[in-house]
């Protein structure tokens, strides 16, 4: 599912598209966090893909799966950045409880 699709159909609100994928530099200061195909070694990735499986409806395989992302809560306005969690290896998420803690935290500052 491309931004186009998703957009309408999951997000009600403005949304922004890092076409050029620049914002996943910030996870690993001014370069890309790539994973290898050594990675996929890891029970927990195949977990994950199979967990992914069972939830995830609408997907494609477009892309480039060797990226790692990871998740920032920022502040309003000027407030920079509140908490990031970049990915370690494939399909690795924080913990719910953090990112509501931390979204919390930059909703009071």
């Amino acid at each position: 599912m491309q931004v186009g699709a998703f957009a309408p159909a999951y997000w009600g609100g403005e949304l922004y598209h890092d076409v050029d994928k620049q914002l996943y530099k910030v996870f690993n200061g001014s370069k890309h966090l790539t994973a290898t195909a050594w990675g996929l070694l890891n029970p927990a990735v195949w977990m994950r893909i199979r967990a992914a499986g069972r939830n995830v409806k609408d997907s494609n395989l477009n892309g480039d799966y060797t990226i790692l992302g990871g998740l920032m809560v920022v502040k309003a306005g000027d407030g920079g950045i509140a908490w990031v969690h970049a990915e370690r290896t494939f399909g690795e998420f924080p913990e719910t409880q953090r990112v509501i803690e931390a979204a919390n935290k930059a909703v009071q500052a």
